[in-house]
């Protein structure tokens, strides 16, 4: 293999036993880049070192951030804002953030913080070892060029005191949680209030709408159990006279219109029990079926019966008035029909 310089950033290589042009090149972003020639003679890009993009030097401009799990990627410093926002828009980011609002010595200063971020690049910068991370902060104040200061110490514990003039440039959210340091950001009082408060508000935010999530889940957990409760109690009324959609008659009253159920005015027997013949008050004659105790029929069979049959009010079929619920009593009042029974139509039966 034979290298040949190209220029000061840039090398071609030649490979004898794969006859391939290959080009490196290093551009002013710190990239170390792969170019291969190919038969268009033209160069295709085959890899770039590194791959992350915040790992390119200044790749969000002076005063902006890169965290490379987020997007957009770029961020400007709490404080700042895009220079140019049109470029921002388009994720052209080079040119970098400016203070949202100038540095203010009369009406107060202070510092936000920004967690886990590597070193910033040391441009301009100075560096005390003896003095403490509170020492420090005071000897950034009292410094008019002093826009952010760190712990020196890469575990953030003992003395040690950095502290940056100009630009923050390189700037870039550590992708390890328990690595690298706070920085210190100068700001005037109002940036900082204004700061506070934007996080008050999304704190509140967020609390209002947990609170939202939790009492929709609690009403609907309420709702249901007070359903599941109501459900039981629904069909236990089911059963009562109430749910059913026909004239409910007393007992005493059919036991009187059919001479207490008396011999003589049985007109049927059956493996149900019997029907007996009644005359209400109104001078109405009715057919009384009585089921019998032994029949097997329960509640909801009866209950389902009188509702099928009340259904199938027609002309042609006998009327049902209504029926008789009252304790083991189960009893359906028909209309009474004097042209005896179908039975004796179809089989000839004389009853």
């Amino acid at each position: 293999m034979c290298w040949l310089h190209m220029e000061s950033s840039s090398f071609l290589t030649w490979d004898d036993e794969y006859p391939t042009f290959t080009r490196l090149t290093l551009n002013e972003s710190g990239l170390l880049q792969r170019y291969i020639l190919n038969k268009k003679n033209t160069w295709d890009l085959m890899f770039t070192v590194p791959n992350d993009l915040c790992d390119r030097y200044g790749y969000c401009g002076p005063n902006g951030i890169c965290r490379i799990y987020k997007s957009p990627t770029c961020e400007c410093l709490k404080g700042f804002i895009p220079k140019s926002q049109q470029e921002w828009d388009v994720l052209d980011w080079s040119s970098g953030c400016v203070r949202s609002v100038p540095l203010d010595r009369q009406n107060g200063e202070g510092f936000v913080n920004v967690v886990q971020v590597k070193l910033l690049d040391l441009l301009e910068f100075r560096l005390n070892i003896g003095m403490s991370i509170k020492e420090c902060e005071g000897e950034c104040l009292k410094n008019c060029s002093c826009i952010a200061y760190a712990n020196s110490n890469i575990s953030g514990d003992g003395s040690g005191c950095l502290m940056w003039s100009g630009d923050l440039i390189d700037t870039r959210e550590s992708p390890e949680d328990n690595s690298d340091r706070d920085i210190y950001i100068r700001l005037p009082a109002s940036a900082i209030d204004s700061i506070h408060d934007s996080n008050n508000k999304k704190r509140h935010v967020k609390i209002l709408l947990l609170s939202a999530t939790l009492g929709i889940l609690t009403l609907g957990t309420v709702c249901g159990c007070i359903i599941m409760k109501i459900k039981p109690k629904r069909r236990a009324l089911n059963g009562k006279k109430e749910s059913l959609e026909l004239p409910l008659f007393d007992f005493t009253t059919i036991a009187a219109t059919t001479s207490n159920f008396s011999d003589a005015n049985t007109i049927e027997k059956g493996g149900f029990g019997l029907v007996y013949k009644g005359k209400l008050s109104t001078e109405q004659e009715i057919a009384v079926k009585r089921l019998s105790k032994g029949s097997g029929q329960g509640l909801d069979e009866f209950k389902n019966e009188v509702t099928s049959i009340a259904k199938l009010q027609h002309r042609n079929l006998v009327r049902l008035l209504g029926c008789c619920i009252q304790g083991e009593e189960k009893m359906l009042i028909y209309e009474y029909m004097c042209n005896k029974s179908l039975n004796y139509f179809i089989y000839g039966l004389c009853l």
